[in-house]
């Protein structure tokens, strides 16, 4: 009768009887417990389990991220591309500057019983326009590159975004400011007038984007700050003083190369 194979206590190698060594293991079987006849369960490899990642619309679709703004426009899109926040400036200072043209081109048509006057109308609209999307650009630049200034200045710890990331936050929080910009944009359809009419329906319209981008700068401004170098109050207040210095140096420098779109 054969005996029984034997194995290595050790790794449960196979032996044969009269093995002083394992010669899987090296383990010393001489003076040490007899092998075993019952094999030792191999050590179970451990397997790598991926798992299913899911990617919200909202960090690879602009419409998604858009609504996502609008419904929470002070809790950015974590893992959003910078972009989004960079295009819906572009879009708030499109909107703003189609409002604004449109006003302007229903004013010009106010001449129309001019018929040589008529003829320079769509010179006229395409330059005013040129430069109420220049102006409107330059205002946003500047309000975002003081809200970043201000910003860095604040933290103490310099743990802030970078300017793109700021970028990102601020044009996070202006699609109300957006919004209100389209319905501007459907309501000057219907305007008509005199100029001084024109120049008071455009201010109007404005003031509501302007106060909404107000608060978008003071709250990209002092949002998720934790050891600010003095006061957040403080910090908006000043950050509000630089940003008006800022617009009024930009708009008169405009205004001296005539390319301010209310001084045309």
């Amino acid at each position: 009768m054969n005996e029984p194979q034997k194995f290595c206590p050790n790794c449960g190698h196979a032996l044969h009887a009269d093995t002083q060594f394992c010669p899987q293991c090296g383990y010393a079987l001489s003076g040490n417990a007899p092998a075993t006849d019952i094999p030792v369960e191999p050590e179970a490899t451990p397997t790598t389990t991926r798992m299913a990642t899911t990617t919200s619309p909202a960090t690879t679709n602009f419409i998604s991220w858009w609504w996502t703004s609008l419904k929470r426009p002070g809790q950015p899109v974590a893992g959003s591309t910078n972009l989004f926040g960079i295009l819906n400036l572009v879009l708030m200072v499109i909107v703003n500057t189609a409002m604004i043209a449109s006003m302007d081109n229903r004013y010009l048509h106010w001449f129309s019983d001019y018929p040589a006057y008529l003829k320079r109308i769509p010179g006229l609209t395409l330059r005013f326009t040129a430069i109420t999307a220049l102006s409107e650009g330059l205002i946003v630049l500047v309000v975002v590159a003081i809200g970043f200034g201000a910003r860095r200045l604040l933290d103490r710890d310099q743990t802030s975004n970078s300017f793109l990331e700021y970028v990102n936050q601020f044009g996070h929080t202006v699609t109300p400011a957006v919004v209100v910009s389209i319905l501007m944009l459907v309501i000057s359809f219907f305007q008509d007038g005199t100029y001084g009419t024109f120049i008071d329906a455009s201010r109007s319209f404005l003031v509501p984007v302007f106060l909404l981008l107000n608060a978008s700068f003071i709250y990209s401004l002092v949002h998720n700050i934790k050891t600010p170098r003095f006061d957040k109050l403080y910090a908006a207040l000043l950050g509000q003083i630089v940003v008006g210095l800022g617009i009024t140096i930009l708009v008169n420098l405009l205004n001296a190369l005539r390319l301010f779109p209310f001084t045309l």
